[in-house]
């Protein structure tokens, strides 16, 4: 049976990613939708310091 790697036995690379998010949507009018998401982002790297993203994303959208 193969051993389970461990973050030690790593020379280069990531040992974690992680990505959680949430969105809401609303319909203004029938013509107008409007839209908001938010994520975290948070990534281990060997040898480097850890990588944090916090992004907001909007979107607007007009339908004739």
């Amino acid at each position: 049976m193969p051993r389970r790697p461990w973050n030690s036995d790593l020379t280069s690379g990531r040992t974690y990613n992680q990505v959680v998010f949430s969105n809401v949507v609303y319909d203004l009018t029938e013509s107008i939708f409007l839209g908001l998401e938010v994520s975290a982002w948070k990534t281990n790297w060997v040898g480097f310091s850890q990588g944090d993203s916090l992004r907001w994303e909007f979107v607007a959208k007009y339908a004739f």
